[in-house]
């Protein structure tokens, strides 16, 4: 594994929580924003005002395109341990000595991954 390679693995979280943070931002931005237009519109209704509206409009666009890129990216990103999970599963799976344990110590180790995966359970919740 390269060092690049184990250096994104462990930023994925980091990657994750900006990308969500992206999110947040464009959402409070964007009512701020939508707000304030409609103000300007509604004021200046009488005046026939076709460039706030064009310019509502495109802001529009532009915060749905962000807000949809941050959330499919921030929904699909895996964090770290997942990332770890995908990349040497399939490792240890293929490895021919790890195969080639006798099923008691294949057994052992598997209930020791589950008391440890009960215990990070019990202690996040």
């Amino acid at each position: 594994m390269s060092p690049w390679l184990v250096y994104w693995i462990l930023m994925l979280d980091i990657i994750s929580m900006g990308i969500w943070l992206v999110f947040y931002i464009t959402i409070i931005f964007s009512i701020i924003y939508f707000l304030y237009i409609s103000s300007k519109i509604n004021d200046e209704i009488e005046k026939n005002c076709p460039p706030l509206i064009k310019i509502r409009n495109k802001t529009l666009k532009i915060c749905s395109v962000i807000l949809s890129v941050a959330f499919v990216m921030g929904t699909l990103l895996p964090d770290t341990k997942q990332m770890a999970a995908i990349y040497l599963i399939p490792k240890i799976a293929s490895n021919q000595d790890i195969q080639q344990l006798p099923p008691k110590l294949s057994k052992l180790a598997l209930e020791f991954v589950n008391k440890e995966l009960d215990s990070i359970k019990g202690g996040s919740k």
